[in-house]
This record gives structure tokens, C-alpha cells and sequence, in this order.
């Protein structure tokens, strides 16, 4: 048995020493460590590229700037969204405003009737939503009531802290291909 492993050993040493060029004073790399490292960058390769296809179609990860949507979302939060399912109302979602991206939740989709009273009282189609949300729905600047009605494809969204008007009453409604996806998780960097 032991004569077995002194052979295997002999074997192995001289099989290494085969891989390396004759004429070299020494060996940096064999073609076997080569096969590998090329193996291990084909990998790093395709995970890459996977990566990619699935940051751009199916998830995406952003970053939260300013309150807006204080206290769901809050300044440095991380939020992963999910693009491939859709859209209901009082929903989260992100979507992209100009060069920026903003997060807001969904009040009205398309076809859906949206009124604000002047004393701050949101409707949707007639009807008080079950929101939780700790602010009051302002109209918007020099605005005393807003009716209307989300055109076919949009989107009407708020902020959750309702006094920052950076949202649809401002901007009009959001058409569906400026829809980043729903927030599906965040990753708190600022305390709870």
C-alpha cells in the first residue's frame, strides 16, 4: 500500500512537471492552472451578463433622495423593485422623473375618478381609500379642489408625506413606461 502512494506521488510530480515548458527555468503558470483561470473568467462572465439582463428587466436597485414618501420610505433607504407583475393601487412603486428617480404610491389607475377637497379629503372614484397615511391631501398650489379623471394607461400617483407636491398633482399623471417596478424590499442605511 504504500509503495500504491509513493507512485500516485511520483506520478502527480511528474505529470506538474510535464505541464511547464522544458527549457524554463521555472514554471509560473501550467496550462492547467491556465484552464482553470480561463473557466473561473467565463464564469465571472456569464454571472455578469445575467446580472445585467436581470437589473434591467426583471429588478432594479435604487437609491431613495429626500422624503417624499416619509415614513414608508426615508432619505438613503435602498429599494429593490420587481417590474414583471402588475400594478394595484396603494402600491409603492418608483418611476422615473426626468433624470431622476422617484418613489410614490399609486392612488388611481387609468379611467379612475380623483378628487381632492380643499380640506384635504383624497376620493377615488367616489370613495375615501383605506390608506394609512399621518398627512393631510392638499390640492396643490393655488388649487381649492382637484377632479379628474387618469387617462387610459397612467398612472395617478401621491407621495405619502402629502405636503411635498412633487407628485401627480403637479406633474399630471405617469404613463405606464415611466414605471420603474414595485418596491418589494428596502434596505433601511438610516435607522428605523
Amino acid at each position: 500500500m504504500e509503495m500504491y502512494l509513493l507512485n500516485m506521488t511520483v506520478k502527480h510530480a511528474t505529470t506538474h512537471q510535464d505541464e511547464c515548458n522544458p527549457g524554463a527555468a521555472y514554471c509560473f503558470f501550467s496550462s492547467r492552472t491556465k484552464r482553470r483561470a480561463g473557466r473561473l473568467i467565463a464564469r465571472i462572465i456569464v454571472l455578469a451578463v445575467i446580472f445585467r439582463v436581470l437589473t434591467s428587466y426583471v429588478f432594479g436597485v435604487y437609491l431613495v433622495k429626500g422624503n417624499s414618501m416619509y415614513p414608508s420610505l426615508r432619505d438613503g433607504d435602498l429599494c429593490i423593485t420587481y417590474r414583471l407583475e402588475p400594478y394595484t393601487h396603494s402600491e409603492v412603486i418608483a418611476y422615473q422623473a426626468g433624470t431622476a428617480v422617484r418613489f410614490a404610491r399609486i392612488a388611481a389607475a387609468g379611467n379612475d375618478t380623483v378628487e381632492i377637497t380643499q380640506d384635504g379629503i383624497l376620493l377615488i372614484n367616489g370613495y375615501q381609500p383605506a390608506e394609512e397615511i399621518f398627512y393631510r391631501t392638499v390640492p396643490g398650489e393655488n388649487q381649492e379642489n382637484v377632479q379628474l379623471t387618469v387617462d387610459d394607461g397612467k398612472w395617478y400617483l401621491l407621495n405619502d408625506y402629502r405636503e411635498d407636491l412633487s407628485d401627480s398633482r403637479t406633474y399630471g399623471s405617469i404613463s405606464d413606461d415611466l414605471l420603474l417596478g414595485k418596491v418589494i424590499f428596502i434596505f433601511r442605511r438610516r435607522g428605523f
